[in-house]
C-alpha cells in the first residue's frame, strides 16, 4: 500500500491518471495488487475513480488522515494473511497423517 500511495502522490495528485501507469510501477507486482489497493484507498475516501471509453483512471484526493482499519477490504486481507501464516505453521508442525485426520474431520469424510 505504501508503494502504491507514493506512486499516486507522484502521478495522480493533481489530475487523473490511467491504471496502466500504476501497474507498470516496480514493487506493484500485479494488476490485482493495484486494484485491491485502489479499492482500499477508495473505501477510505482517499481517491476518486472514473471510467471513460472503458479506460479507468484515478485521482488522489487532498490528504486527510485515515485509519486503515476502517477499510473492510484491508481487514479482510489482513485476516487472510494471518490465516495463511497459521496454515503454513500448521503444515510444518504436523505430520501428514495428522493433517489428513483434521481434513477428514472438518470435511466430514468417513474413515
Amino acid at each position: 500500500l505504501t508503494v502504491l500511495y507514493r506512486k499516486l502522490q507522484e502521478v495522480a495528485s493533481t489530475d487523473f491518471t490511467d491504471l496502466e501507469t500504476l501497474t507498470d510501477t516496480p514493487g506493484l507486482n500485479s494488476e490485482r495488487v493495484v486494484t485491491t489497493g485502489l479499492t482500499i484507498f477508495e473505501e477510505l475516501a482517499l481517491l476518486e475513480r472514473k471510467t471513460e471509453s472503458g479506460q479507468q483512471s484515478v485521482k488522489l484526493l487532498p490528504y486527510r488522515k485515515s485509519d486503515l482499519d476502517k477499510s473492510k477490504i484491508y481487514l479482510k486481507c489482513e485476516w487472510l494473511k494471518q490465516k495463511s501464516q497459521e496454515f503454513l505453521k500448521f503444515q510444518f508442525d504436523e505430520n501428514i497423517q495428522q493433517i489428513w485426520e483434521r481434513v477428514k474431520d472438518e470435511c466430514g469424510i468417513p474413515n
